[in-house]
Parts: structure tokens; sequence; C-alpha cells
């Protein structure tokens, strides 16, 4: 591996880094109503995301893997697709695979500039 794909490699590890702390901060809010998150880590390279949470009433935390997700803005706004996803539940996998994946999100305004970050 050549230095310039070694440093490419650690600046895109790094901005990962630091995506991934700026999303956790921002997802604890939302998941805080049912519970707490113990782990995240995302991946725009390869556009995969990981989250480990612990539910209210849960011995055991659940992990959710994204295994591929899009961004995209257009002149309504900027939408969040994740295209693939699975659990450590059976049944959150087939809710996942029901109800999210596949369908286009809005990201509310106050993060859609997080987006540049994971793109």
């Amino acid at each position: 591996m050549s230095d310039l794909n070694k440093l490419t490699n650690w600046l895109h590890r790094q901005k990962d880094s630091s995506t991934s702390f700026v999303l956790e901060v921002a997802l604890q809010k939302v998941i805080a109503h049912y519970g707490r998150m113990l782990n995240f880590s995302i991946d725009s390279h390869r556009k995969t995301a990981q989250v480990e949470v612990l539910l209210k009433g849960e011995k055991e935390p659940i992990t959710v893997i994204v295994q591929e997700y899009e961004l995209s803005t257009d002149n309504s706004g900027t939408y969040l697709v994740i295209k693939k996803a699975t659990a450590s539940r059976e049944w959150l996998s087939v809710l996942l695979d029901d109800f999210i994946c596949g369908r286009r999100f809005p990201v509310p305004e106050k993060y859609a500039a997080l987006t540049k970050l994971v793109v």
C-alpha cells in the first residue's frame, strides 16, 4: 500500500470517527425515550453503520447493522434511504425489512448539514 493510500485511509477513518461521535450525540437524544445507545459507528466509504442499544426493560443490548444506506438531497430537502439492514433480534430484522428498508425518510433540517460528512 502506498503512502498516499495509507494517508487517505487514515483520513477516512478520522472523518468517520468524528462523524460517528456527532451522529451518536444526535441519535442519543432520539433514542433516550426508549433506552440508551451503547455504541454507534459508521463507514461512509462502504455506506454502512452499526448501532447497539439497551432498550428500557431489556437485559441484553440489541444491535442493528445497516448494510447499505443512501443519502440524497433535492429541492425539497435531504433524505435517507436504508436499503438493507439486519438486527440481532429476528423480529426486529423483519420489522426493519417491512417498514424501514427502501423507504425515503426526510432528514430534519437541523441535521441536514451533517449529511455532507457521511456522503
